[in-house]
């Protein structure tokens, strides 16, 4: 078991990540429960929850695996098999971030159409947005995956690569 050092402040982004994990598994389930408990069925907006669920608690897996390879730590003292481990941890869980924020999106959305009438303004402009999420997941996914030079896409190259940090705001 990892200690929490000067030099090694992983564990401590390990606890904090998996205290917020666990309530919104509890969370998560306890609404699906509950919703199936008194309707006696599961809407397709508790669906994508349970999918965006599912891609956080694998996006966590991803920063556990980072934090195993050096997340927290100094990068100078990292070894360099570790460092391209550490790098393919990043690049899958971004991408990972990414798809659960735009399940998210999309069962808030289908929770919304469920909430209108048929044939309403309101649910045309919910398609319209759903339509735009779309796009902007397409867009994420593909800025995110091309991030650098093939052969190794997850490796950052200053200079050399979109820098990931500046754009997320245009991103999310």
């Amino acid at each position: 078991m990892a200690v929490v050092t000067a030099d090694n402040h992983g564990p401590l982004l390990n606890v904090a990540m998996w205290i917020v994990l666990v309530p919104m598994v509890i969370l998560t389930l306890t609404k699906v429960y509950s919703k199936y408990d008194t309707l006696r069925k599961i809407q397709l907006d508790d669906y994508f929850g349970l999918i965006a669920m599912l891609l956080s608690v694998a996006q966590c897996v991803c920063t556990s695996e980072q934090i195993v390879y050096g997340l927290g730590q100094n990068q100078d003292t990292i070894l360099p098999n570790e460092l391209n481990s550490f790098y393919i941890a990043q690049y899958v869980g971004n991408i990972i971030y990414i798809l659960a924020i735009f399940m998210t999106k999309l069962s808030t959305l289908c929770f919304f159409v469920c909430l209108t009438r048929e044939d309403s303004a309101k649910r045309r402009l919910i398609y319209r947005s759903i339509t735009c999420v779309g796009m902007w997941i397409l867009t994420s996914v593909i800025v995110v995956a091309l991030q650098c030079q093939f052969p190794d896409p997850w490796i950052f190259r200053k200079g050399r690569c979109i820098d990931i940090v500046r754009i997320t705001p245009l991103l999310l």
